[in-house]
């Protein structure tokens, strides 16, 4: 079976984690996906999970971050 998780955050970063490896550990085909946000990248680096970057966050604008959010592609 394969497990989809998009990670959008830093809590999400250390959530997804410890879930993806025990879903790997299981037999679980696991993609996680995250956007370029700098704090969950930034923690990503630190904590190591295998972590696909597709897309960006946005800009500081409402419009912006629609606009990014609707561009990201859907697996």
């Amino acid at each position: 079976m394969k497990i989809w998780s998009d990670i959008l955050t830093s809590k999400q970063v250390m959530f997804f984690r410890r879930a993806a490896t025990l879903l790997r550990n299981s037999g679980y085909d696991v993609l996680c996906t995250s956007r370029q946000y700098k704090e969950a990248v930034e923690l990503a680096r630190i904590k190591k999970p295998d972590l696909t970057i597709v897309g960006s966050h946005g800009e500081a604008d409402r419009y912006g971050k629609l606009r990014q959010s609707a561009s990201r592609p859907s697996r």
